[in-house]
């Protein structure tokens, strides 16, 4: 601590160092001979906090979320900042963030990392990070190609696809799009004509070697 105040009245303080661990009062005594007075002075220092974020499918959607069993979080009056790999701000003023809706407007690059830093209603902050290997959400067991926004495409938005086919009941190939698939099959041919309504099978294999398989139905019916 400052031996002479602003107002150049000189003196010593005990005691002289402020913990940045524990809080405390420091008394500060004037030099005799000077018009001023002893006063004191109480530093808080806030207790650390934790949390960690947490990884899940909700509703077919990969969600990042902040989690604490700490008493010194209340995250109802926390601010949160994510961030990307390139430290770009993607979130703000949310304990969640949609991978999922990113990746909708964003090449998926994984392994992916975003930040997190949680900053308590006291001031203090911490950071941390979560590493996003894969996005693997349920895959949905149809498609609606009716132009009515919903469900209109296959989307395999953030799995970071290799290849996918989609083969009929006589387990002929009758689609297939290779890397950088995202939501392109709307229930065509790979001549690029209709296929009639019905259950077709896929087969998708992911960056890394992992293969999903499984079936889908296609149905215009509006």
């Amino acid at each position: 601590l400052p031996t002479t105040s602003n107002d150049g009245y000189t003196g010593t303080w005990l005691p002289a160092t402020v913990s940045n661990t524990a809080t405390g009062t420091y008394t500060f005594t004037p030099d005799a001979g000077q018009c001023a007075k002893t006063t004191t002075l109480t530093v808080t220092v806030q207790e650390p906090f934790a949390f960690t974020i947490f990884g899940d499918c909700v509703a077919n959607q990969f969600v990042l979320t902040v989690q604490t069993s700490d008493s010194n979080l209340d995250l109802s009056n926390a601010h949160f900042q994510w961030t990307n790999n390139n430290g770009t701000t993607v979130g703000n003023d949310s304990p969640t963030f949609n991978v999922s809706e990113y990746f909708s407007s964003n090449t998926p690059n994984l392994p992916a990392i975003f930040k997190v830093k949680v900053t308590s209603s006291a001031g203090c902050s911490l950071e941390l990070p979560y590493t996003v290997e894969q996005v693997y959400c349920q895959i949905q067991k149809g498609i609606s190609p009716n132009n009515d926004g919903l469900n209109d495409t296959f989307d395999l938005t953030g799995f970071n696809v290799e290849k996918l086919g989609i083969f009929n009941r006589y387990g002929a190939e009758v689609y297939t799009f290779g890397a950088g698939y995202t939501k392109q099959w709307f229930g065509q041919s790979k001549g690029g004509s209709e296929l009639p309504d019905g259950t077709y099978f896929y087969v998708i294999e992911l960056k890394g070697g992992d293969t999903k398989t499984g079936w889908v139905y296609i149905s215009r019916e509006k």
